[in-house]
């Protein structure tokens, strides 16, 4: 019989575009969980992730989903495969108690998923491959790509390391690129609302030259007074 969780979403990624990587935190247990299908790489088509009611899920929204069995990998622990069940929305946006426990997963760092490097090595065990973390200094900037599409990325501080991650978010590509230069001088809060505080999560990609590199699968905000 399927297992039904209810997560705050929290990532709604492209992975193999035009698929998606969705994932969240289980509001019973506090646990990141990661929906899988059976294709080779877990990707989500938007017909495993669109509601019953046609919903495109996104950050903060509480959602119903149904799962047959965890599947965890070296790589990505917190992976679930999909159980034949439509999605359901609860609530567009969190209650207290759903901020509360957002606010109990954040990662102080400086270390994301066992290092501080912009990768992890293929075939290296982790014990999470999703983090929520509160960013200091963040700064979106582009990377000129040959023969490519800039590449949209997000400088941060976490403790006393900076990061440097690509942004796979499509929802906060379309929002920012055009606005964004190459000198990286375009802040982060210059594009939330003023009594808000901005959080990402970080994700672990797939293996790509021998290294699962780290990506901000998701930027979103909270009122201040939670934090």
């Amino acid at each position: 019989m399927p297992e039904k969780k209810e997560i705050i979403c929290l990532a709604n990624s492209i992975k193999k575009y035009p698929c998606r990587c969705v994932a969240g935190i289980d509001i019973e247990t506090g646990e990141w969980i990661r929906p899988v299908s059976e294709e080779n790489s877990g990707e989500l088509t938007e017909s495993h992730y669109i509601t019953e009611n046609g919903h495109y899920p996104t950050p903060l929204n509480i959602l119903r989903v149904y799962f047959d069995e965890p599947v965890p990998t070296l790589s990505q622990p917190e992976n679930w495969t999909l159980a034949n069940r439509d999605w359901q929305l609860i609530r567009e946006t969190p209650r207290p108690k759903h901020y509360q426990t957002l606010v109990s997963a954040l990662e102080s760092g400086p270390e994301l998923f066992g290092n501080t490097k912009r990768a992890v090595s293929s075939g290296t065990e982790v014990d999470d491959s999703l983090a929520l973390v509160k960013p200091e200094n963040a700064t979106f900037w582009r990377k000129e790509r040959l023969n490519k599409r800039d590449q949209l990325r997000l400088r941060f501080e976490l403790g006393d390391v900076e990061y440097n991650f690509p942004i796979t978010s499509p929802r906060v590509q379309k929002k920012v690129f055009d606005t964004v230069d190459q000198a990286g001088s375009n802040p982060l809060d210059d594009y939330i609302a003023s009594d808000n505080t901005p959080l990402i999560t970080v994700s672990l990609g797939e293996n790509f030259e021998n290294k699962h590199w780290k990506l901000v699968a998701a930027i979103f905000s909270i009122p201040e007074t939670y934090l």
